[in-house]
């Protein structure tokens, strides 16, 4: 596991803010993606959230339940 904003700044660096270009002949930019994710968070020691993503879906009932988080990613022009 890992801080909390260490794992959500990690899953903005594997987003595409684009795809396809001339050579395709078609170009997609993406400025706003929705993610809908099953995390495992604790809060350690030294009240520090700490998260990752789920390692599975399936629910066995011996394992603590996964919590659901929600982010919306947008891209800004800057000031």
């Amino acid at each position: 596991m890992t801080a909390l904003e260490t794992l959500l700044v990690g899953l903005v660096d594997t987003l595409p803010e684009d795809a396809g270009g001339p050579e395709h002949g078609v170009r997609v930019e993406i400025s706003a993606v929705d993610l809908e994710i099953p995390v495992e968070t604790h809060v350690d020691a030294h009240g520090v959230v700490r998260a990752s993503l789920a390692r599975t879906r399936l629910a066995t009932g011996y394992d603590a339940e996964l919590g659901q988080m929600t982010l919306r990613y947008e891209r800004t022009e800057a000031a």
